[in-house]
């Protein structure tokens, strides 16, 4: 089928085109000629411009068309597509159009492309205004040329996310778009001292981006030579891009199925942790803790301790999307055994992601273990306790209180996550945030020669015993729901 024949995409382009987009595009059309007026008035009277604040104006004017268009496409483009798709799943109309004889495909490409219209005029507007201002400007062609390829493949790129994370959640929740806005503000945090070495700085490409106008800090280093930023950008985004289209794929063909499947989740976390890995290789070369840190902010790793722990987490969650998924397929197994539990339990891929974990942060210090053992073991061991810990109480929860089980699941992650740093401003004492199931880790990887790993080492042996009192009420809420199974008579 062609794209233009897609009854998706036609009916989504007719949607967009009846609501107008004339005023959208005069919109777009004035701002960029205000920006290329801008640049017109600098160089025909430069004296009367603020030439002292503005050294280079036509990469000041540029950038902030870049940044219009970034700000329309892909905050723009991610709201529009989910409000799009939520809203009809509030009116039935999603369920309707997944009944009908159409491959899900087509309907990812029909929303991804059709429902972001209007904000796609308005990019163009100011594209072809931004043109101008680099032939005027004097800049070269290639930096239009590079930050445009960014500009398409970050909004094609969260635009798939849209419409996952759309047809993923509750649709009468809304505020996807400021939960969206607030990640991509704190993925950016580090941007200044680790710019090069975060695969967060490719997936939105603010430094490629800054690359492409002036070269900022060079290019990344992988471990026998260094690479184009926009490049890797490119790479990263369509390898992790396949998982997301695969994912929407599979939930449109069944929406009592688990957004990812194990293995699908373990290789987009392996994918994620080993391109993150060969980033930040030649930071240490493999000896972290014994090789000095010459400049900028040591604790590197353990930031990206912290993005693997977040990670996981949604992994973990798109596993269990579907509350009723667990108990209904056990509920069809022939007996309460462990192994019918775990068949159809996100434990297993818990422990895979821990191992993951442990392998990845092995890597960074494998030629310096003997100095750094202790590090290594609580810096995994909290890595695993965490995730078994979440997967244990959400699966239990869910069982146990049922609609209600996501609110106590909250609760008790608060407690066990959150509460010790409030805690431990109320107190003023730092060594009470250190019992937090996030802590331990983090802080013994900013701080390798310091004097915390016994006590961290001490506290990731007790988050395992949490995990092992979590694991005994898991497993006998499990038995309880085969038992109330079999009492029904449900069975192959």
């Amino acid at each position: 089928m062609k794209h233009g024949e897609n009854p998706f995409f036609v009916t989504q382009r007719k949607l967009v085109h009846r609501e107008g987009v004339l005023a959208a595009v005069i919109l777009a059309g004035i701002l960029g000629l205000s920006f290329f007026s801008g640049l017109l008035v600098y160089r025909w009277n430069p004296r009367e411009t603020s030439a002292h604040t503005i050294s280079r104006p036509g990469d000041t004017l540029y950038g902030c068309v870049v940044a219009l268009e970034l700000l329309i496409l892909v905050i723009g483009g991610f709201g529009r597509i989910s409000e799009r798709i939520c809203t009809e799943r509030k009116s039935g109309l999603w369920d309707s159009n997944c009944l009908a004889p159409r491959r899900p495909r087509d309907m990812v490409w029909g929303y991804w492309l059709g429902a972001p219209l209007r904000e796609v005029y308005m990019a163009v507007i100011l594209a072809i205004w931004g043109l101008g201002i680099i032939l005027v400007a004097g800049m070269p062609f290639r930096v239009w040329l590079l930050t445009q390829l960014l500009i398409v493949s970050t909004s094609l790129f969260f635009g798939l996310l849209a419409v996952l994370v759309a047809i993923s959640g509750n649709p009468r929740r809304g505020g996807m778009v400021i939960w969206l806005v607030l990640v991509l503000l704190l993925s950016q945090i580090f941007l200044q001292y680790a710019a090069r070495r975060m695969i967060t700085n490719y997936i939105f490409p603010v430094y490629p981006l800054a690359w492409s106008f002036r070269g900022w800090h060079g290019e990344p280093s992988l471990p026998f030579f260094t690479i184009n930023p926009v490049i890797v950008t490119l790479g990263v985004q369509l390898v992790l891009g396949i998982f997301l289209w695969r994912a929407a794929i599979r939930r449109i063909a069944d929406p009592f199925l688990p957004v990812l499947g194990r293995w699908e989740a373990l290789a987009l976390y392996c994918t994620t942790l080993f391109l993150q890995s060969v980033l930040v290789w030649t930071r240490w070369h493999g000896q972290f803790g014994r090789c000095a840190v010459s400049h900028g902010f040591g604790g590197e790793l353990a930031v990206i301790q912290g993005y693997m722990m977040l990670l996981g987490i949604v992994l973990l969650t798109g596993l269990e999307a579907n509350g009723a998924w667990p108990r209904r397929v056990a509920l069809c197994a022939p007996s309460a055994r462990l192994r019918s539990i775990l068949s159809v339990s996100a434990v297993p891929s818990a422990l895979a992601l821990g191992i993951a974990s442990a392998i990845a942060i092995l890597s960074q210090c494998m030629f310096s273990l003997a100095h750094v053992w202790k590090v290594y073991v609580v810096a995994t061991g909290n890595v695993m306790s965490f995730f078994l810990a979440f997967v244990l109480l959400l699966e239990y929860c869910r069982l146990r209180f049922g609609r209600q089980g996501l609110g106590f699941f909250m609760l008790w992650l608060f407690i066990l996550c959150v509460f010790p740093f409030i805690l431990s401003i109320v107190l003023n004492n730092s060594t009470v945030a250190r019992l937090s199931l996030l802590a331990p880790g983090i802080s013994v990887l900013a701080d390798p020669a310091g004097r915390w790993a016994n006590f961290a080492l001490l506290t990731v042996l007790a988050h395992f015993a949490i995990v092992a009192l979590l694991l005994l009420f898991w497993y006998r809420q499990w038995r309880r729901v085969f038992t109330a199974a079999a009492g029904r008579g449900i069975s192959h």
